[in-house]
């Protein structure tokens, strides 16, 4: 008797290891010529479901782990997916429609969700890649059009990225390491690019281009930095730098072949640049905490710098015109300065060290020309120039008994 229930015991445990061992499901529908699909499975409750129609598809799915889900969607010719995916709880979406797209994922770690969709492209197709490791990461990919490419590559936890690709020769690339990290990238037209790379902790990024050749590039690391870049027109280009912890930097940039460079190392800086024209230039340069930096560009050729290093200053430019060029440099604590352009060719030049600085100048013409330096505390110079070619120059040393040194120049040559 204890031997038949021995054995009843045995039994019964060699069935439930077997079902359970065999609780994988795999779903394959194939339609059309040269079909292919490869399912690999193993572990236990991983599902995958691959459903082709047309020709010359092919679906590769690997699962190592428990409770994988991966779905792939192909209808028309030429389309490739692959994911694969090791750990538990990942999931995979892919869908694509007509032509020659390509998609592959490949997940490694926990609860990570990746999803891509394609469509278009007569004859050539796009690529899209995401690579995820770690937990809760999570990746979206759009593509419509011919010759786009977009990588998604996260390490970590419960980083998101978002890319979207509506054109022709479109290059979208995210690189997110840490935790809690976002990326969001639009891209509309004919060869736009973006690279954003984000380390640490709770990084922003949002990305816009419309149009054809502009570039991007983001690097941020610290913790909770936000970095926005629009682009509209052609050949724009921005570069934003970004260490340290809730530094902020708008780029907004419209017109063809303008530059904007931005690097913020510190806490809480804060510069936005806006460009209107045709090849404007602005750099701004930010260290320590608090600083703000603002410039506006309209019209051709103009070319600020403002470099600011201390504590809570503030740099107001606006350039309006044709070939102006405006430089600012600002050290210590509390300095603020506002510089106006308004005509063509006109320059300013503005140094203040020490703390509590005040600086404005206003130019309206052609080719006039002013030079600020100021050292020590408490100093104050207001600039005016109106008309052509006039020259003006201020210059203060000294401690907080400096006063102020006033310019006002009306005509020409003064």
């Amino acid at each position: 008797m204890k031997r038949n229930v021995f054995l009843s015991v045995v039994a019964f445990m060699v069935t439930l290891s077997f079902m359970y061992a065999q609780s994988n499901v795999s779903d394959v529908y194939s339609q059309g010529t040269m079909n292919d699909a490869t399912v690999v499975q193993h572990g236990n409750m991983n599902n995958s479901d691959v459903d082709q129609l047309g020709w010359w598809n092919s679906a590769v799915v690997s699962q190592k782990g428990h409770a994988n889900d991966v779905m792939i969607d192909q209808v028309g010719i030429l389309n490739t997916a692959k994911a694969s995916q090791e750990g538990n709880g990942n999931m995979s979406r892919q869908t694509q429609r007509d032509w020659s797209n390509y998609a592959e994922v490949e997940q490694n770690g926990k609860g990570n969700l990746a999803v891509q969709n394609q469509a278009g492209g007569f004859l050539f197709g796009s690529d899209a890649y995401i690579d995820q490791e770690g937990e809760g990461n999570e990746a979206f990919q759009v593509q419509r059009g011919s010759w786009n490419y977009a990588d998604a590559e996260q390490n970590g936890t419960d980083n998101y990225s978002v890319q979207h690709q509506f054109g022709m020769s479109n290059m979208s690339m995210v690189d997110q390491n840490g935790e809690g990290h976002m990326a969001y990238e639009f891209q509309n037209g004919f060869g736009n690019y973006s690279d954003t790379k984000q380390r640490s902790t709770g990084q922003l990024s949002v990305v816009y281009q419309d149009g054809f050749y502009n570039a991007q590039s983001t690097f941020q690391t610290g913790k909770e930095n936000e970095a926005y870049t629009l682009q509209f027109g052609k050949a724009n280009f921005s570069e934003t730098v970004q260490h340290g912890n809730g530094n902020m930097a708008l780029t907004d940039q419209m017109g063809k072949r303008n530059e904007a460079f931005t690097s913020q190392t510190g806490h809480g800086n804060l510069s936005m640049i806006t460009q209107m024209g045709y090849k404007n230039s602005a750099s701004t340069t930010q260290s320590a905490k608090g600083n703000e930096s603002y410039v506006l560009q309209v019209g051709d050729k103009n070319d600020q710098t403002t470099y600011q290093t201390g504590n809570s200053n503030q740099s107001w430019i606006a350039q309006y015109g044709e070939g102006n060029i405006a430089d600012t440099e600002q050290h210590g604590n509390s300095g603020w300065s506002k510089l106006l352009q308004m005509g063509e060719e006109n320059e300013a030049y503005l140094d203040q060290r020490g703390k509590e600085n005040f600086s404005l100048i206003s130019q309206y013409g052609t080719s006039n020309f002013a030079d600020v330096i100021q050292r020590g505390m408490g100093n104050q110079s207001n600039v005016l120039q109106i008309g052509y070619g006039n020259e003006a120059y201020v210059e203060q040393h000294g401690g907080g008994g400096n006063g102020s040194g006033n310019c006002g120049n009306g005509g020409n040559h003064n």
